[in-house]
């Protein structure tokens, strides 16, 4: 019985002593939450719109005289004209549409719709974009 309380009480003092620094506040560490938060990351370097821009003046990425035409404004998708629903990119071109517009199209044709370039749905990039 005296080896156990011998082992025992060191433990129980050190846990008491634990508890007693604890509830006294002593573990707060001193300076957190003093500093202000550092300010968010900058924007993106190209935005979608000049990104759109830079599609339609490079020569890589000019329309086919056959191709499909091109969308009235960057949010809009040149198959369907409405509002990307899903936007995604055709790696192949660059140029955007809507998911279900693209997929299918690619699937069938094998092209880009607007620059008739040879691409698969393999090549299908899904973009993310802040409203």
């Amino acid at each position: 019985f005296s080896m156990l309380l011998g082992n025992m009480l060191p433990a129980i003092a050190f846990s008491l002593k634990f508890l007693q620094w604890w509830y006294s506040g002593g573990h707060k560490w001193v300076g957190v939450g003093v500093l202000p938060a550092p300010p968010p990351p900058s924007a993106p370097p190209v935005s979608f719109h000049k990104l759109w821009i830079c599609f339609v003046i490079s020569p890589s990425f000019q329309p086919h005289p056959q191709g499909a035409r091109m969308a009235t404004s960057p949010t809009h998708c040149a198959l369907c004209e409405r509002p990307h629903v899903t936007p995604t990119a055709l790696q192949t071109s660059g140029h955007v549409f809507c998911y279900t517009c693209i997929h299918d199209y690619v699937k069938k044709n094998g092209c880009c719709p607007v620059t008739k370039q040879p691409t698969n749905e393999t090549q299908l990039i899904r973009l993310f974009v802040q409203s």
